[in-house]
C-alpha cells in the first residue's frame, strides 16, 4: 500500500518562508493531526490514500486497494453522493477556489460516519485542465467542525525526509571559489563530478537561474561577515540532463593560522523533501484551523517556530511575528480565560499530558470568538517543551452547543408538563413494559397491575381498535407504528393518546416494539375548540358563513337523497346603519347579539342559523315546507320588532326586518336556492320593509 510518499506534486513557485520550516517539524505537526490525506487523479480515477484516511473508517488500506473515485463513491451515502459530485465539478471548473463538502462515509462496522473533505487542484495539463487533485478528509461525527490533531499523519515520512545522503565538498575562499573536492556520491545524487562541473563554469553556473543572484548575495555577505556562523541555503540547480533538483547547502569558513583557507560543506537533496512540504503546505492550507509548533523555553518563553497560515486569519497575528514571540497572540486572549490558558500550558508541560481546551479570544475590534486548542508535548534536548497541534475557530459550534443546552432545557421542561411514557411490547409473547407515567394515563396501579399487550388491548376504544390493529400491520412493513386513538379507563374515563413506536427484530430473534405513548387529549379538545371557532361567529355565537354552506350543502343533498323539503330564510335588519352611526358601533354589536339570540330561540336544534356578514342572517330549515318556514319567519319578524332597545341617555329605540323566504326545487344548487332567498329579501326591502316575501316559484314538497 502506497503511503504519504506516494505524493508527487509538482509546482515551480518559490517556497514562502513558512514553506522553509523544517520538514520534521511538519511531519511532527501532522504526526498530531487526525489528518486522512488523499491525492485523485482526474482523468484514470485513481485515487492515493494515506493510512488514516483509510482506518478513520476501520478499513486498513489493504481492505480498500485498489482506491478509485468509483470505489470511493460507493462508500458515500447515497443521498450525498449527487451534491458532492456537483462540489466537485464546481471546483474543477474553476467556479469555487476550494473543494469543501461535508459527507456521510459508510465504515467498516456499517455505521455512518461524517467526513469533512477539503482539497483543490494541484496540477493542471497543458492546455489548463486539471489533472490532479489533493486535499484531507477529517472525521467531523463527533463535533461538527471541531477537528482533533492527528497523532501520526505519515510514520514514514520523518525517515523518508532523512534518508537522503549529504554530499560534502570544499572549495576556495577566493573567486571563482573553485572545487577543491566533491565527494564521490555526487554523481550518484547530482549526476556531476568535479569534472563535469568545472566544464560547466563552476557551481554557481548550475544554480537555477531564478535562484541565482540571491544565492550570491547571501553567499558574498556571509563570507565577508566576521563570524564564523554556518551559511544555510536551500535554492535549485540544474542537471546535465536539465532535471531541476532542490538542494539544502549548509557551508562553514575553515581557518588555519588565523587565516581564512578552506570553505566546506555538505550539499543534501531536497528535492522529495520540497515536494512533501510543498505538498504539506497545501494541506495545512485547507485545514479548517491554525497547524503550529508552540514552543516554551527553559526560560518561560514563548513562541510558534512555526504556524500555518491561517494564524493571521483567527488571531490577526502573522506567522513571522508569532515565530520570534508569542505574546501578540497571548495578547488577544480573552483576559477571564488568559489565567486559565497560561495554567493549563503549564500542567500539560509538567506532565506531559496532551493540550485540549476551549477558550475565548478578543479581537481589537472588540469580537469575541470561541476558539478549541488541541496539541501533544514532546521535551527538547535542551529543557524547552515543543507542542504540535492544531487550534480551530469553534465559535460557531459554540453557538450551537447554547442553542442545543436551551432546546435540551426546554425540551424538559415539555416533558415535565406533557404527560408521555413509554413502552417494550413482545409482539409474540405478549409480555409488555409500562413506564410509570402509562399506568397513571390508563388508570391502573402499577403495584396490582401487570401489563400485557391484551391489557392494552382492552383499554383501546371499540371504535379505535381497527386502526391500531392496521398501524401495528403497517409496522411489519415499515417498521413505524403510529397512531392516535381513544382508550377507556377503568373510571369510564375517555382519553385521546398518541403512539408511536419502531418495530425491530432482535438479536435472539424476537418481534418488539418500542415506543412512547403521550396523553393527548387536551390537545384533541383544543383541536376541537379551534374546529368551532373556525366555524362560529366571533360576535353573535352563531354559525358562519363557511360553515353554513358546509351544512347547507350536506343538507341539500339528504333532502335530495330522502325526497324531504328544505326551506331557507334570509335575514336583514332594516336601516341598522342608523344605528351604528346615531348610537355607536358597541351598540350596533348589542344589537346583532341580541337578535341572534332571539333568532337561535326560535328555530329548532336542527335547524342551522348562520350570520353571514353585517346585519345578514341565514337560517336553514331541513325537513319544512315553504309554508311553515315562512310561519317562521313571520314570528321572527314580529319578535325582532317587539324587541326594545336603550340608547344614550335613556332613549329607547326598536327596528324592524326584511326576510326572504324558498324552498329547494329539486336539481337546484344552495347557491341558487340563496339567490332566490336573496331575491326575496330585496323584494321586501323594495315593497317598504319590515315584511315577509317568500318565492312563489318554491314548491313545497
Amino acid at each position: 500500500m502506497n503511503e504519504f510518499d506516494n505524493f508527487q506534486l509538482e509546482r515551480g513557485s518559490q517556497l514562502s518562508e513558512n514553506s522553509k520550516f523544517s520538514g520534521r517539524s511538519l511531519d511532527n505537526i501532522l504526526d498530531s493531526a487526525q489528518v486522512g490525506v488523499w491525492e485523485w487523479d482526474i482523468n484514470s480515477g485513481q485515487t492515493i490514500i494515506n493510512r488514516r484516511w483509510a482506518t478513520m473508517l476501520g478499513y486498513t488500506p489493504e481492505q480498500l486497494e485498489p482506491v478509485t473515485f468509483r470505489s470511493f463513491a460507493e462508500l458515500v451515502h447515497e443521498h450525498d453522493m449527487p451534491a458532492l459530485q456537483k462540489a466537485l465539478n464546481d471546483h474543477i471548473e474553476g467556479n469555487t477556489e476550494y473543494f469543501v463538502f461535508r459527507f456521510r462515509m459508510r465504515a467498516a462496522n456499517n455505521s455512518w460516519r461524517w467526513i469533512k473533505a477539503r482539497g483543490q487542484v494541484s496540477e493542471t495539463g497543458d492546455d489548463g485542465t486539471p489533472v490532479r487533485m489533493t486535499g484531507i478528509h477529517l472525521d467531523v461525527s463527533e463535533l461538527m467542525g471541531l477537528v482533533e490533531v492527528e497523532t501520526q499523519v505519515s510514520k514514514r515520512l520523518d525517515s523518508i525526509l532523512q534518508t537522503s545522503p549529504a554530499v560534502i565538498y570544499a572549495a576556495t575562499p577566493e573567486s571563482p571559489h573553485t572545487m577543491r573536492y566533491l565527494s564521490p556520491n555526487a554523481r550518484s545524487v547530482f549526476e556531476l563530478s568535479v569534472d563535469e562541473l568545472i566544464a560547466r563554469g563552476g557551481w554557481m553556473e548550475i544554480i537555477h537561474a531564478d535562484d541565482r543572484d540571491s544565492v550570491w548575495a547571501a553567499f558574498e555577505q556571509w563570507l565577508e561577515s566576521t563570524g564564523d556562523d554556518t551559511l544555510s541555503q536551500r535554492y535549485r540547480i540544474v542537471g546535465n540532463n536539465g532535471e531541476v533538483r532542490w538542494l539544502e547547502d549548509l557551508c562553514r569558513k575553515v581557518y588555519l593560522d588565523g587565516e581564512l583557507s578552506e570553505l566546506v560543506g555538505s550539499l543534501i537533496d531536497m528535492t522529495e523533501s520540497v515536494s512533501r512540504e510543498r505538498l504539506l503546505e497545501n494541506v495545512v492550507d485547507v485545514v479548517p484551523g491554525v497547524i503550529y509548533q508552540f514552543r516554551r523555553s527553559s526560560d518561560g518563553h514563548y513562541s510558534f517556530p512555526y504556524s500555518s497560515r491561517k494564524m493571521l486569519e483567527i488571531y490577526g497575528v502573522s506567522p513571522e511575528q508569532a515565530r520570534v514571540d508569542a505574546s501578540g497572540v497571548f495578547e488577544r486572549i480573552h483576559p477571564e480565560d488568559l489565567e486559565m490558558v497560561t495554567l493549563s500550558i503549564e500542567q500539560s508541560a509538567e506532565q506531559l499530558r496532551r493540550w485540549s481546551l476551549d477558550y475565548r479570544m478578543q479581537m481589537p475590534s472588540g469580537e469575541q470568538r470561541w476558539l478549541h486548542g488541541d496539541a501533544l508535548p514532546f521535551r527538547d534536548n535542551d529543557g524547552a517543551i515543543s507542542w504540535f497541534g492544531m487550534i480551530m475557530d469553534i465559535s460557531r459550534q459554540k453557538r450551537i452547543e447554547v442553542e442545543l443546552a436551551d432546546a435540551k432545557q426546554r425540551l424538559e421542561r415539555a416533558q415535565r408538563i406533557a404527560r408521555t411514557g413509554h413502552w417494550e411490547a413482545d409482539m409474540v409473547t405478549g409480555e409488555l413494559f409500562w413506564s410509570d407515567i402509562i399506568y397513571e394515563i390508563f388508570g391502573f396501579d402499577s403495584a396490582t397491575t401487570t401489563p400485557s399487550v391484551e391489557l392494552f388491548s382492552n383499554c383501546v376504544h371499540p371504535e379505535d381498535l381497527d386502526a391500531v390493529r392496521a398501524s401495528e400491520r403497517r409496522a411489519e412493513l415499515t417498521g413505524v407504528h403510529d397512531v392516535e386513538h381513544r382508550i377507556v379507563r377503568p373510571d369510564g374515563a375517555v382519553l385521546w393518546v398518541h403512539e408511536l413506536a419502531r418495530r425491530e427484530r432482535t438479536a435472539d430473534g424476537r418481534d418488539v416494539l418500542y415506543g412512547t405513548v403521550r396523553d393527548i387529549t387536551d390537545t384533541k379538545e383544543l383541536e376541537l375548540e379551534l374546529r368551532q371557532l373556525s366555524t362560529t361567529d366571533a360576535l353573535t355565537q352563531v354559525s358562519n358563513r363557511r360553515f353554513f354552506m358546509q351544512a347547507g350543502s350536506q343538507a341539500l343533498e339528504r333532502a335530495r337523497r330522502q325526497s324531504r323539503p328544505l326551506s331557507v330564510l334570509m335575514l336583514d335588519l332594516d336601516h341598522f346603519k342608523k344605528v351604528n352611526d346615531t348610537y355607536g358601533h358597541a351598540k350596533g354589536d348589542e344589537v346583532l347579539i341580541r337578535v341572534a339570540a332571539l333568532m337561535r330561540s326560535r328555530v329548532r336544534q336542527s335547524d342551522t342559523l348562520a350570520r353571514l356578514g353585517g346585519e345578514e342572517f341565514c337560517v336553514l330549515l331541513e325537513s319544512c315546507s315553504l309554508e311553515s318556514a315562512e310561519d317562521l319567519a313571520i314570528q321572527l319578524r314580529d319578535d325582532i320588532r317587539a324587541l326594545q332597545f336603550a340608547g344614550a341617555n335613556g332613549v329607547r329605540f326598536q327596528l324592524t326586518t326584511s326576510i326572504g323566504v324558498t324552498s329547494y326545487l329539486p336539481g337546484e344548487s344552495l347557491d341558487s336556492v340563496m339567490s332566490r332567498a336573496d331575491s326575496c329579501l330585496y323584494a321586501a326591502k323594495r315593497d317598504g320593509r319590515n315584511r315577509v316575501i317568500a318565492d312563489s316559484s318554491s314548491v313545497s314538497s
